[in-house]
């Protein structure tokens, strides 16, 4: 019986470099949708989470929906809006 031995060829070093490329590619896109969702200093505003972590709410609203998220702004304003001001700001209709 023979052993065979593993040997780096230029196509196994090249596939090597693309999976661990793609590898890092994903890891910075989760990391940074976790800081995005749980740790930016905007985390603490009440709102969708799916609209914190990507920009691809806006472009469904803007570009599938022909240009309605300025509404769908307003509805998440009403829906969301005075939860979490301090009382001196939720009785004014806006804050400093």
């Amino acid at each position: 019986m023979e052993v065979q031995h593993f040997n780096f060829t230029s196509m196994d070093l090249r596939g090597a470099l693309l999976l661990s490329g793609a590898a890092a590619c994903l890891l910075y896109v989760v990391l940074g949708g976790i800081r995005r969702v749980w740790f930016s200093p905007l985390s603490k505003f009440p709102g969708p989470k799916f609209a914190a972590l990507t920009l691809w709410n806006e472009f469904y609203w803007d570009v599938v929906k022909r240009g309605t998220f300025i509404w769908k702004i307003e509805e998440m304003h009403d829906k969301y809006g005075k939860k979490n001001l301090p009382p001196a700001c939720a009785a004014q209709d806006s804050c400093p």
